[in-house]
C-alpha cells in the first residue's frame, strides 16, 4: 500500500510538472530558467501591428539636418547580455539608409537599454527609444516600435530558440514580435 501511494504521488507530480506552462504559447517546457533562455542573439522574424505584417515595411525618421533616415525591421538583431549591472539589450537595426543611400559612413541606428524580467518573469521590460547619431553628433530621438506603456512586453513564448513578445502601443495598436536564435 505504501508503494502504491508513493507511486501515485510521483505520477501526479510528474503530470503537474509537465502540464504547467509559464507562457501562453510554450510548446514544450525548457529546463533552463528564463534569465538563461533570454540571453543571446535574437533575430526579429515577425513584426505584426494589429495582425498586419509590418516587418518588411520601411520606417523613416525625418531629420532636418541630414534628410530622411529609413530603416526596416526584418532580421533586426536583439542581443541580450548579462552585464555586471544586470541584463542589457542591444538592438541593431539592419537595412538602414540615409537619403536613399543604403549605407552611410559613420552613421548607425541602435538602441541600448536595461531590460528586466518582471511580474513572475512573464513580462520583459525594455526601452525602445534611442538616439540617431551621425559622426558622433546627436541628430534626433526615435522609437522603433512606438510608445509602449511602461515599456512592458508580455512574454507569450520563451524557449531556447524562440521568443514571442506582445504589447499595446499608446495609439491602441497591438504589437507582436517573434524572434529566433
Amino acid at each position: 500500500m505504501k508503494s502504491f501511494i508513493t507511486y501515485s504521488i510521483l505520477l501526479i507530480s510528474t503530470i503537474l510538472l509537465y502540464s504547467c506552462k509559464k507562457y501562453d504559447e510554450d510548446g514544450k517546457r525548457s529546463w533552463h530558467k528564463p534569465e538563461k533562455r533570454i540571453i543571446g542573439k535574437w533575430f526579429l522574424k515577425e513584426f505584426l501591428v494589429d495582425d498586419i505584417d509590418s516587418v518588411y515595411k520601411w520606417y523613416n525618421l525625418n531629420n532636418a539636418i541630414y534628410g530622411i533616415v529609413n530603416w526596416q525591421l526584418y532580421n533586426t538583431n536583439f542581443t541580450v547580455k548579462n552585464e555586471k549591472d544586470g541584463l542589457m539589450i542591444y538592438i541593431y537595426l539592419n537595412n538602414v539608409s540615409v537619403n536613399g543611400l543604403t549605407s552611410c559612413q559613420g552613421c548607425y541606428l541602435n538602441t541600448t537599454s536595461n531590460c528586466s524580467l518582471r511580474k513572475n518573469k512573464t513580462i520583459l521590460e525594455f526601452n525602445t527609444f534611442d538616439n540617431y547619431v551621425n559622426t558622433d553628433t546627436l541628430n534626433a530621438i526615435y522609437s522603433i516600435f512606438g510608445i509602449v506603456e511602461n515599456d512592458y512586453w508580455d512574454i507569450k513564448k520563451l524557449t531556447d530558440k524562440e521568443m514571442i513578445l506582445e504589447a499595446d502601443r499608446n495609439d491602441s495598436k497591438h504589437l507582436r514580435l517573434k524572434f529566433q536564435k
